[in-house]
């Protein structure tokens, strides 16, 4: 699974709005062409759905000359984008395990190897052993399970590092006395990034030392246009971006823990 920052992602929506703009390429058809080129799991294909959208708002607000700075546009859907990928002769189903809410669709065949190799194999099926179910091949998908649980573990340390240095350093922001307004930096995070954002606001409301709180729609009520661009909200698209790709590595070591810890 091919790792990216905040400046990928920004390149390839600045791309995507381009053609938007320019070429009257639509966002869901631009969006869908960059995430299947790019080999952008889920997860990553969302993050780009929403800063593409983000940008494309900005850049007409930009155009508009007129004094009317109301801005119309179709913003890419991230259920429309998934199925211009994933076409129904070719989407894959997204292996989980019953009772289990753990996506596996970013960790190919991981599924697979791991059914095989939970398989006991009796004494006549060993006589009869397939290269599919041979103790010998067994052995191997065991071996690159382990490999992928080590790259979980090791990725979702080196992501929680930067999340937890990204989040101290806009607690700082707050801190100062002429810093920015944290309630107004809430809102506006809110409007970019909807329920997303809410875990990352109450670990700086902790590291504040205020208490916690559960944003909803109802709570925020902005007619302003939020600009994505300053610092501040760079640094806090780079915290959301961490703060689920750690996630992501934490649910896929649980998982592999739960199948097949004994074998790890």
């Amino acid at each position: 699974m091919r790792t990216l920052r905040l400046e990928d992602y920004e390149k390839m929506a600045r791309d995507i709005v381009g053609d938007f703009i320019n070429n009257e390429v639509s966002l869901v058809d631009g969006v869908a062409k960059t995430a299947d080129e790019e080999g952008l799991n889920p997860d990553q294909t969302k993050n780009l759905v929403q800063l593409s959208n983000v940008i494309a708002h900005l850049k007409l607000f930009d155009k508009k000359d007129d004094g009317d700075k109301n801005v119309e546009f179709e913003p890419a859907d991230p259920d429309d984008v998934m199925k211009k990928i994933y076409k129904p002769e070719k989407t894959p189903e997204t292996p989980k395990e019953e009772g289990s809410d753990v996506d596996l669709s970013p960790f190919p065949d991981l599924m697979r190897m791991i059914e095989e190799c939970c398989t006991p194999l009796s004494e006549e099926t060993s006589e009869k052993a397939t290269e599919t179910t041979s103790p010998r091949k067994r052995g191997i998908m065991i071996i690159r399970i382990r490999k992928v649980a080590e790259e979980l573990k090791n990725r979702n340390l080196e992501a929680r590092h930067r999340y937890t240095e990204g989040i101290d350093k806009l607690a700082m922001q707050f801190r100062k006395l002429y810093g920015p307004d944290h309630a107004t930096f809430e809102k506006e995070g809110y409007v970019l990034f909807n329920a997303r954002a809410v875990p990352v606001f109450n670990d700086i409301r902790h590291m504040l030392k205020k208490p916690a709180v559960s944003i909803t729609e109802d709570n925020v009520k902005m007619a302003c246009v939020v600009d994505s661009e300053t610092p501040l909200m760079k640094s806090f698209v780079t915290a959301i971006v961490d703060f689920e790709e750690a996630q992501l590595c934490t649910d896929g070591v649980r998982f592999l823990d739960e199948k097949i810890g004994a074998l790890l």
